[in-house]
């Protein structure tokens, strides 16, 4: 792979060190965008976006299709985020249903 040097810094672009880096050169960075992806995803559903609807991609889907060699990985997180976000909906409406019984 031939890098190209940024004018200021003298170093490899964001991207050819990624390129560099899923080729193998360090699992950090990877891990490091897997553990964003979920705290942006769990962000979504602190603010009420349905992670199941089928018109929004969620970070960890994006990361899953950016990345296919951890995306089995990424759809299992999110099938168990989806579980958690369905659940909790389920809590809310039968506590909503009690104070409407009264």
């Amino acid at each position: 792979m031939t890098e190209i040097k940024t004018p200021l810094s003298n170093s490899p672009t964001a991207t050819q060190r990624t390129k560099s880096f899923w080729v193998g050169e360090s699992k950090l960075l990877l891990q490091d965008a897997i553990a964003v992806a979920i705290e942006e995803t769990r962000q979504m559903m602190a603010a009420g976006i349905d992670i199941s609807d089928s018109c929004v991609v969620t970070p960890l889907e994006w990361t899953a299709n950016k990345y296919p060699e951890i995306a089995e990985y990424c759809n299992q997180y999110l099938m168990e985020l989806v579980e958690e976000q369905i659940e909790q909906i389920n809590d809310s409406t039968s506590d909503e249903q009690i104070v409407d019984n009264f």
